[in-house]
């Protein structure tokens, strides 16, 4: 599952400038920023529900035992801030879904939060495309 939501970045990357021609940036960020949404809620549900004992697992891991000793990862808002930026930046977003899903976040904070970060995301990717073409 999580190979073909990243699968399709390359895919988004290369279209979504190509729509420059016919729609503003601001229109291109939208649409595309509520498609992101709807995808990373699923993928949200998918984490917080499905995968429970999966997480646990990992979360006992040394790697992560270590991460939690660190003090700021400690906040949840911090690990919200690092989620919400990581889906702003051009890498897979499930990576900041699962840090968000586990620091047990409302869906409904999530469903906010996860479209700023796509509009955003996906507007100054526009916007530094357009600059440049």
């Amino acid at each position: 599952m999580m190979y073909a939501y990243s699968f399709t970045i390359s895919f988004g990357a290369l279209l979504l400038p190509a729509f420059l021609a016919y729609f503003s940036p601001e229109t291109i960020a939208i649409i595309g920023g509520l498609g992101g949404t709807f995808a990373d809620i699923t993928l949200f549900r998918f984490f917080k529900n499905d995968m429970k004992k999966e997480m646990r697992m990992l979360g006992a891991t040394k790697f992560f035992k270590a991460l939690g000793h660190i003090p700021f990862m400690k906040v949840r808002w911090v690990r919200d801030v690092i989620g919400f930026l990581i889906i702003i930046s051009p890498f897979p977003d499930e990576i900041g879904i699962a840090i968000m899903a586990s620091a047990h976040l409302s869906e409904n904070t999530f469903r906010v939060l996860s479209l700023i970060a796509n509009v955003i995301g996906i507007y100054l990717l526009v916007s530094i495309v357009g600059a440049i073409y």
